[in-house]
């Protein structure tokens, strides 16, 4: 295992645990889960449901919260970003769950990761460690 696998377990678990926790938001893609939803969160009469995309609901008031838990690990990746082992890893890894070896496209992958391609671009750093995870990739693409 890697560091940025690790790190984004741990990430994606605190957030599972506030999502079940904190009751603030849903997901849904049926009417039914929307209803449950709903029931879920405590929407009363008169309060506002606010759509974040990507099946999400909150209540208006708590989309900042809700954005910033979701951010979260954006920041844990800026912290790592001069850190060359792991940014190969953390684009190796979104390279793959991103299908790169299908698509060829590293944006989505770059921006999954909080970062621009251009700030790749300009980065030495940055741009070398995304070229070593590309070619680990095309090499082993299911090692990720």
């Amino acid at each position: 295992m890697n560091r940025y696998y690790n790190l984004k377990k741990e990430y994606n678990n605190k957030v599972n645990k506030w999502v079940e926790e904190e009751n603030k938001i849903f997901f849904a893609f049926s009417k039914e889960k929307y209803q449950e939803g709903l029931k879920k969160i405590g929407l009363q009469k008169g309060e506002i449901l606010v759509h974040i995309g990507g099946g999400g609901y909150v209540k208006k008031g708590n989309e900042k919260e809700c954005e910033d838990v979701f951010s979260a690990f954006e920041k844990v990746v800026k912290n790592h970003e001069q850190d060359y082992e792991f940014m190969v890893h953390a684009f190796e890894y979104e390279l793959g769950n991103h299908e790169f070896i299908i698509t060829g496209r590293v944006k989505d992958a770059i921006e999954t990761l909080g970062l621009t391609y251009e700030e790749v671009e300009n980065n030495p750093l940055l741009k070398a460690a995304l070229e070593e995870a590309k070619l680990k990739q095309i090499e082993n693409p299911n090692n990720y």
